[in-house]
């Protein structure tokens, strides 16, 4: 064989091997990593008598990934005093997770 043939797969051989060795050192990504999430509901004031108004802050304690990205769907139930449930929402939350709901007085 020629020197230039033996100098062409030996570089063939290196760049094969280090091409191979880049492979099995990179780390492995997640795609999709899971983080726990913590709702939160608060009214103010609590308790809340018939006919009052209250403000509802709900939202997610674990911050969106983006900025532009929010916790979307939030319901809340709300038990009346006669029994009844109302469901309020669903709702999109800001950029930190959290929102803030004027609620209509109680009957």
């Amino acid at each position: 064989m020629t020197e230039k043939k033996v100098t062409a797969i030996l570089v063939a051989l290196s760049l094969m091997l280090s091409m191979g060795v880049s492979l099995v050192a990179l780390p492995v990504a997640n795609a999709q990593a899971r983080y726990k999430v913590y709702p939160f509901v608060s009214a103010m004031p609590n308790p809340v008598g018939v006919g009052q108004e209250t403000l509802l802050y709900i939202g997610v304690v674990t911050l969106a990934v983006r900025p532009q990205n929010s916790w979307n769907g939030l319901t809340v139930e709300v038990t009346k005093p006669d029994g009844t449930t109302e469901v309020l929402g669903p709702f999109n939350t800001d950029y930190e997770g959290a929102l803030g709901l004027c609620t209509l007085p109680i009957r």
